[in-house]
């Protein structure tokens, strides 16, 4: 049974924003909340965006090259189909093409759901837990409840999707309308996540971050702890020596 879910977008003035990353040492090691990312994070579900992306793609006549693909990673659709569609010459509608993309991949999450690496110890970590936690995710809500019907009982006392926020990943929104709907600071906040958009986020509303990348991407930025699995999540946050040794 999945927790609380977000309804209603969140304006300025009703969560307060962090100006910089403000986490404690504590919520690496001992958090108040875990808040976890859905696509490319929790679930392998960027075959479907690709795919879907790269359809659309073909169909206007774009080259659908690797950096194009990964400006759209944890990227909502609105923020770069205008310049596909500029560079396309074409009359096309943003928003149609939105829902185009996104009922393919809702159509491709109701077949299959594969979770990453890690995934589902993470999942019966936190069913068992104690620690209240959050699925924060980009993708709007009809996405994330396709996913959430597949997956199965989930152990998240909230879930935010990108249809609840006035701003999405990479603003701190996301984040923080999780940690007020879970009654606590960010900054006490583990966040987890795949993508540079989805970290900046979270780092931006104050969580602690753990980065789990994906693809090939850019250095992290400062504070990042970063692991090559979700499969080593535990024996990093576990084992205190293991984080004396990446400084935190």
């Amino acid at each position: 049974m999945v927790g609380l879910r977000a309804h209603t977008l969140v304006g300025v003035a009703h969560v307060a924003r962090a100006t910089e990353p403000t986490f404690t040492r504590s919520a690496f090691r001992k958090p108040a909340a875990i808040l976890v990312d859905m696509d490319g994070t929790l679930i392998d579900s960027e075959g479907l965006w690709e795919a879907a992306q790269r359809r659309l793609a073909d169909e206007m006549g774009l080259s659908f090259d690797a950096g194009i693909r990964a400006s759209t990673i944890g990227t909502p659709a609105e923020s770069w189909l205008p310049g596909w569609i500029a560079r396309a010459e074409s009359d096309a509608s943003v928003v149609d093409l939105v829902a185009r993309i996104e009922d393919e991949v809702v159509d491709g999450l109701r077949q299959e759901v594969r979770l990453r690496p890690g995934a589902q110890a993470l999942l019966d970590a936190l069913a068992t837990s104690a620690k209240p936690s959050a699925l924060v995710s980009a993708s709007v809500r009809r996405i994330m409840d396709a996913a959430l019907e597949r997956i199965g009982p989930c152990p998240f006392s909230v879930t935010v999707s990108g249809s609840d926020v006035a701003r999405p990943k990479p603003q701190p929104d996301p984040y923080l309308l999780a940690a007020h709907m879970l009654d606590v600071d960010a900054s006490r906040c583990l966040a987890i996540e795949d993508s540079t958009t989805g970290a900046r986020s979270a780092s931006a509303a104050g969580c602690a971050v753990v980065w789990v990348p994906t693809s090939p991407v850019p250095t992290p930025e400062p504070g990042w702890l970063v692991l090559d699995s979700l499969e080593h999540f535990d024996l990093r946050l576990v084992g205190g020596e293991r984080l004396d040794r990446a400084g935190i």
